[in-house]
């Protein structure tokens, strides 16, 4: 869940607003399983996120957002996790949509469909309390027609935080972190794509649960939706809630 302020965007906007709405709903876990004694879990995830493009040219009825993409995903978990190790094997869906002021100014506009299906699995490792790693392929093993995507890609990334000190206020604790989340897809030639963020957090566990973020966002590769092979840069300032 989340709500962000880009600027410099080259494809959305050169400001956009782009918000998310989502969550991890879990629905059964099993106890002490397999040799290492750890707990696996599946789970059902959804979300859907929009970018606005704010104070466009030519919006229809002098809007102040163009709506100019919606996507939407639902995936499928299952997790494994033992002392500081954890896995997840995901199948998942996501379909985008084209908005309606972004088509309203393009008549004629010929629109793809970049739906797919996926499988991926990931790998996490929590060093200490302040440094963890991930990384996991995917295979994309379907996609539209008219959006044809290669099928093979990686992710990785790591996150590095002070230990959390608790305030007084609301009895919460709240940390500053540091986090790089990096992509290669065959899709896009396998160029490097980059996250970069830097924050604080406050929740109400140390180490677990929902938190609450603020943090500064720096991207350099592609863009998202029908313009995902489309390359961009953008700085956006953003607020986060959940895992």
């Amino acid at each position: 869940n989340s709500a962000a302020y880009r600027l410099g965007d080259d494809v959305m906007g050169n400001i956009v607003a782009a918000v998310s709405l989502g969550d991890v709903f879990p629905v059964f876990r099993w106890r002490n399983v397999f040799p290492a004694k750890g707990d696996l879990q599946f789970d059902i995830e959804g979300t859907a996120w929009s970018n606005f493009n704010m104070w466009a040219d030519n919006n229809p009825r002098d809007e102040i957002a163009e709506l100019v993409n919606t996507d939407y995903m639902v995936g499928f978990p299952l997790s494994y996790a033992f002392d500081k190790w954890s896995f997840r094997l995901r199948a998942y869906h996501i379909s985008s949509h084209l908005g309606d002021e972004f088509l309203a100014k393009r008549p004629g506009y010929q629109r793809k469909n970049p739906s797919m299906e996926a499988l991926d699995f990931f790998t996490s490792y929590q060093f200490n309390s302040m440094f963890r790693l991930y990384m996991g392929p995917g295979w994309v093993f379907h996609s539209d027609d008219t959006y044809h995507l290669k099928p093979f890609y990686v992710e990785y990334g790591a996150e590095f935080r002070i230990p959390g000190l608790r305030s007084y206020y609301h009895q919460l604790y709240g940390a500053p972190f540091i986090a790089a989340h990096f992509r290669n897809w065959q899709a896009v030639g396998w160029k490097l794509d980059t996250t970069l963020a830097l924050g604080y957090e406050w929740s109400k566990l140390q180490g677990i649960g929902r938190k609450f973020r603020l943090m500064i966002q720096y991207h350099n590769g592609y863009s998202e939706g029908e313009f995902y092979k489309d390359s961009c840069r953008w700085v956006q300032f953003m607020m986060t809630y959940g895992y």
